[in-house]
Protein backbone atom coordinates (compact mmCIF):
# COMPACT_ATOMS: atom_id res chain seq x y z
CA UNK A 1 0.00 0.00 0.00
CA UNK A 2 1.00 3.48 -0.28
CA UNK A 3 -0.40 7.38 0.35
CA UNK A 4 0.17 10.26 -1.73
CA UNK A 5 0.39 13.43 -0.27
CA UNK A 6 0.31 16.94 -2.11
CA UNK A 7 3.51 19.03 -1.09
CA UNK A 8 2.74 22.26 0.83
CA UNK A 9 2.84 24.65 -2.08
CA UNK A 10 -0.05 22.33 -3.59
CA UNK A 11 -2.05 21.63 -0.09
CA UNK A 12 -5.94 23.75 0.45
CA UNK A 13 -6.42 24.44 -3.40
CA UNK A 14 -8.56 20.93 -4.25
CA UNK A 15 -6.34 19.12 -6.44
CA UNK A 16 -7.64 15.85 -5.62
CA UNK A 17 -11.27 16.98 -5.60
CA UNK A 18 -13.88 15.29 -7.43
CA UNK A 19 -11.52 11.95 -7.61
CA UNK A 20 -12.94 10.41 -4.66
CA UNK A 21 -15.52 8.46 -6.72
CA UNK A 22 -12.84 6.82 -9.28
CA UNK A 23 -11.65 3.29 -8.48
CA UNK A 24 -8.30 3.44 -9.86
CA UNK A 25 -5.73 5.92 -10.85
CA UNK A 26 -2.69 6.41 -13.42
CA UNK A 27 0.43 7.03 -11.86
CA UNK A 28 2.82 8.25 -14.76
CA UNK A 29 6.20 7.78 -13.36
CA UNK A 30 10.45 7.92 -13.60
CA UNK A 31 12.38 5.01 -13.25
CA UNK A 32 14.98 6.31 -11.22
CA UNK A 33 16.55 3.15 -10.04
CA UNK A 34 17.23 2.00 -13.70
CA UNK A 35 20.82 0.72 -14.22
CA UNK A 36 20.21 0.93 -17.94
CA UNK A 37 22.94 2.40 -19.94
CA UNK A 38 23.14 4.07 -22.91
CA UNK A 39 20.04 3.40 -25.31
CA UNK A 40 19.97 0.17 -26.48
CA UNK A 41 16.27 -0.69 -28.71
CA UNK A 42 16.25 -4.63 -27.87
CA UNK A 43 15.56 -6.07 -23.98
CA UNK A 44 15.28 -9.58 -22.79
CA UNK A 45 12.25 -10.75 -21.33
CA UNK A 46 12.84 -13.13 -18.79
CA UNK A 47 9.97 -15.41 -19.77
CA UNK A 48 11.27 -15.35 -23.31
CA UNK A 49 14.12 -17.46 -22.59
CA UNK A 50 16.52 -14.86 -24.00
CA UNK A 51 15.08 -13.91 -27.40
CA UNK A 52 15.25 -10.26 -27.97
CA UNK A 53 12.10 -7.94 -28.82
CA UNK A 54 11.84 -4.02 -28.92
CA UNK A 55 12.06 -2.44 -26.08
CA UNK A 56 8.57 -0.79 -27.10
CA UNK A 57 6.90 -4.07 -27.30
CA UNK A 58 7.93 -4.55 -23.36
CA UNK A 59 7.35 -3.45 -20.23
CA UNK A 60 10.94 -2.81 -18.78
CA UNK A 61 12.18 -0.22 -17.06
CA UNK A 62 14.99 -0.10 -19.13
CA UNK A 63 13.46 2.48 -21.60
CA UNK A 64 14.92 5.07 -23.48
CA UNK A 65 13.21 7.65 -21.50
CA UNK A 66 12.56 5.75 -18.13
CA UNK A 67 9.34 6.87 -17.96
CA UNK A 68 6.57 4.03 -16.70
CA UNK A 69 3.00 3.90 -16.47
CA UNK A 70 0.75 2.22 -13.51
CA UNK A 71 -2.44 1.84 -12.25
CA UNK A 72 -3.31 1.73 -8.61
CA UNK A 73 -6.50 1.02 -6.76
CA UNK A 74 -7.68 4.39 -5.36
CA UNK A 75 -8.97 3.19 -1.56
CA UNK A 76 -9.79 6.35 -0.25
CA UNK A 77 -8.90 10.18 -0.66
CA UNK A 78 -8.76 11.98 2.62
CA UNK A 79 -8.19 16.04 2.15
CA UNK A 80 -4.77 16.30 0.03
CA UNK A 81 -3.53 12.90 0.53
CA UNK A 82 -4.80 9.56 -1.68
CA UNK A 83 -4.71 6.47 -0.28
CA UNK A 84 -3.27 3.41 -2.88
CA UNK A 85 -3.13 -0.11 -2.84
CA UNK A 86 -1.91 -2.85 -5.77
CA UNK A 87 1.30 0.06 -6.73
CA UNK A 88 4.09 -1.79 -8.57
CA UNK A 89 6.60 1.23 -7.48
CA UNK A 90 9.80 1.25 -5.49
CA UNK A 91 10.11 3.44 -2.51
CA UNK A 92 10.83 6.95 -3.93
CA UNK A 93 9.88 6.83 -7.05
CA UNK A 94 9.33 10.34 -8.98
CA UNK A 95 5.92 10.81 -9.57
CA UNK A 96 5.48 13.24 -12.53
CA UNK A 97 1.16 12.81 -13.04
CA UNK A 98 -1.96 11.58 -11.75
CA UNK A 99 -4.69 10.56 -14.15
CA UNK A 100 -8.66 8.94 -13.24
CA UNK A 101 -9.14 5.20 -14.84
CA UNK A 102 -11.72 5.93 -16.86
CA UNK A 103 -13.39 2.49 -18.38
CA UNK A 104 -15.22 4.24 -21.04
CA UNK A 105 -12.08 5.18 -22.42
CA UNK A 106 -8.94 3.13 -21.34
CA UNK A 107 -10.64 -0.24 -21.79
CA UNK A 108 -11.13 -1.47 -25.14
CA UNK A 109 -13.81 -3.97 -26.42
CA UNK A 110 -11.12 -5.96 -28.34
CA UNK A 111 -7.69 -6.52 -27.88
CA UNK A 112 -4.92 -8.93 -27.81
CA UNK A 113 -2.03 -9.71 -25.72
CA UNK A 114 0.85 -9.98 -28.42
CA UNK A 115 3.62 -12.12 -27.78
CA UNK A 116 2.33 -12.47 -24.09
CA UNK A 117 -0.89 -14.81 -25.63
CA UNK A 118 1.75 -17.46 -26.07
CA UNK A 119 3.98 -17.74 -23.64
CA UNK A 120 3.48 -21.08 -21.46
CA UNK A 121 2.14 -20.85 -17.94
CA UNK A 122 4.63 -23.10 -16.18
CA UNK A 123 5.68 -22.08 -12.87
CA UNK A 124 7.71 -23.51 -10.46
CA UNK A 125 6.66 -24.48 -6.89
CA UNK A 126 7.45 -22.92 -3.92
CA UNK A 127 8.23 -22.96 -0.45
CA UNK A 128 9.08 -20.89 2.50
CA UNK A 129 11.97 -21.77 5.19
CA UNK A 130 11.39 -21.49 8.51
CA UNK A 131 13.48 -17.92 8.25
CA UNK A 132 11.21 -17.14 6.13
CA UNK A 133 8.33 -17.70 7.47
CA UNK A 134 9.37 -15.12 10.41
CA UNK A 135 8.93 -12.27 8.49
CA UNK A 136 5.49 -12.83 8.17
CA UNK A 137 4.82 -12.36 11.73
CA UNK A 138 5.59 -8.57 11.31
CA UNK A 139 2.87 -7.73 9.61
CA UNK A 140 -0.58 -8.12 10.30
CA UNK A 141 -2.36 -11.18 8.86
CA UNK A 142 -3.90 -9.41 5.98
CA UNK A 143 -0.72 -7.93 4.70
CA UNK A 144 1.11 -11.20 5.28
CA UNK A 145 -1.02 -13.10 2.75
CA UNK A 146 -0.86 -10.52 0.56
CA UNK A 147 2.91 -10.29 0.86
CA UNK A 148 3.10 -13.77 0.76
CA UNK A 149 0.76 -14.43 -2.68
CA UNK A 150 2.98 -11.45 -4.35
CA UNK A 151 6.23 -13.32 -3.43
CA UNK A 152 4.72 -16.62 -4.83
CA UNK A 153 3.51 -14.92 -8.19
CA UNK A 154 6.64 -13.33 -9.28
CA UNK A 155 9.23 -16.10 -7.93
CA UNK A 156 7.00 -18.77 -9.24
CA UNK A 157 8.05 -17.75 -12.82
CA UNK A 158 11.38 -17.86 -12.43
CA UNK A 159 12.27 -14.05 -12.97
CA UNK A 160 16.32 -14.41 -13.49
CA UNK A 161 17.55 -13.03 -16.95
CA UNK A 162 18.91 -16.19 -19.15
CA UNK A 163 22.56 -15.46 -18.11
CA UNK A 164 21.85 -16.50 -14.63
CA UNK A 165 19.19 -19.61 -15.12
CA UNK A 166 22.63 -22.03 -15.79
CA UNK A 167 24.33 -20.81 -12.48
CA UNK A 168 24.06 -23.40 -9.29
CA UNK A 169 23.96 -23.77 -5.68
CA UNK A 170 23.46 -19.93 -5.67
CA UNK A 171 21.21 -17.75 -3.71
CA UNK A 172 19.42 -15.57 -6.12
CA UNK A 173 17.59 -12.08 -4.61
CA UNK A 174 15.25 -9.79 -5.80
CA UNK A 175 14.35 -6.28 -4.72
CA UNK A 176 10.01 -6.84 -5.01
CA UNK A 177 8.19 -3.87 -4.02
CA UNK A 178 9.72 -3.06 -0.75
CA UNK A 179 11.18 -6.43 0.15
CA UNK A 180 14.72 -8.24 -0.46
CA UNK A 181 13.71 -11.47 -1.22
CA UNK A 182 16.31 -13.89 -1.45
CA UNK A 183 15.68 -17.85 -2.92
CA UNK A 184 17.45 -20.96 -4.24
CA UNK A 185 16.86 -23.51 -6.59
CA UNK A 186 16.31 -27.25 -5.46
CA UNK A 187 15.91 -29.51 -8.45
CA UNK A 188 12.08 -29.65 -8.39
CA UNK A 189 11.10 -26.57 -6.34
CA UNK A 190 12.32 -22.64 -5.53
CA UNK A 191 13.02 -22.14 -1.92
CA UNK A 192 12.77 -18.69 -0.53
CA UNK A 193 15.55 -18.75 1.88
CA UNK A 194 14.87 -14.77 3.94
CA UNK A 195 12.90 -12.12 3.24
CA UNK A 196 14.02 -8.35 4.48
CA UNK A 197 11.95 -5.34 5.03
CA UNK A 198 13.69 -2.63 3.41
CA UNK A 199 11.33 0.53 3.80
CA UNK A 200 9.18 2.05 6.27
CA UNK A 201 5.94 3.55 6.34
CA UNK A 202 6.39 6.87 4.16
CA UNK A 203 4.62 9.04 1.81
CA UNK A 204 4.10 10.15 -1.46
CA UNK A 205 4.48 14.12 -2.13
CA UNK A 206 3.04 15.41 -5.77
CA UNK A 207 5.03 18.43 -6.12
CA UNK A 208 5.63 21.22 -8.99
CA UNK A 209 8.57 19.42 -10.47
CA UNK A 210 9.63 15.88 -9.53
CA UNK A 211 7.23 14.31 -7.15
CA UNK A 212 8.48 11.24 -4.92
CA UNK A 213 6.72 8.03 -4.39
CA UNK A 214 7.02 5.72 -1.45
CA UNK A 215 5.01 2.19 -0.52
CA UNK A 216 4.26 1.53 2.45
CA UNK A 217 6.04 -2.02 4.38
CA UNK A 218 3.59 -3.98 2.53
CA UNK A 219 2.60 -3.65 -1.19
CA UNK A 220 -0.92 -5.50 -2.36
CA UNK A 221 -0.44 -6.03 -5.92
CA UNK A 222 -2.64 -8.12 -8.36
CA UNK A 223 -1.01 -10.75 -10.32
CA UNK A 224 -1.00 -8.50 -13.28
CA UNK A 225 0.68 -5.81 -11.91
CA UNK A 226 3.96 -7.32 -10.63
CA UNK A 227 6.86 -4.83 -10.84
CA UNK A 228 9.80 -5.51 -12.84
CA UNK A 229 12.46 -7.62 -10.47
CA UNK A 230 16.20 -6.57 -9.77
CA UNK A 231 18.17 -9.64 -9.83
CA UNK A 232 21.23 -10.01 -7.73
CA UNK A 233 23.59 -13.22 -6.89
CA UNK A 234 24.51 -13.96 -3.74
Amino acid sequence: RAFVRLTPEWRGQGAFEGLESFSHVWLLSFFHASTAKGTSTKVHPPRLGGEKIGVFASRSPHRPNSIGLSLARLLEVKGDTLYLSEVDLIEGTPIFDIKPYLPAGDRPELFTGGWTDGLASERWNVRFSDSAELTFNCVEPLESERLRRLIVEVVSLDPRPKSYKSMKDFEFAVQLADLDVFFKFDENEIEITRIQLIASRADLRLSRATPTLQTSKAVEQSPSAAPSPQISVK
